[in-house]
């Protein structure tokens, strides 16, 4: 995607750009949705919802609507869902 940016954009935090030009507005599809949950390694622990990378994996075609419409209403509304802001953190210590 090509970005045409006019004379006059420029601000002194960076480049302006429309909401049509911006790239937070590309919806996802299922097929996105799909790869990347596949591409999920198997061997790395659950998170705060102890759901595991194998079990995501197993049901991908059941959830993968259910995500997308998620992830492009979050997206339209600029907003994430407070759920979608926990992880778990553990320090290793040397």
């Amino acid at each position: 995607m090509k970005v045409n940016i006019k004379k006059g954009d420029e601000t002194k935090f960076g480049t302006q750009r429309t909401m049509k030009e911006s790239l937070f507005l590309l919806a996802f599809n299922e097929s996105d949705v799909k790869e990347s949950m596949s591409s999920l390694q198997r061997n790395k622990s659950p998170g705060p919802d102890n759901i595991t990378s194998n079990l995501v994996k197993e049901i991908k075609t059941e959830i993968s609507p259910i995500l997308r419409g998620i992830f492009n209403e979050s997206t339209a509304k600029s907003i994430v869902p407070d759920i979608l802001k926990i992880a778990t953190i553990i320090p290793i210590y040397k």
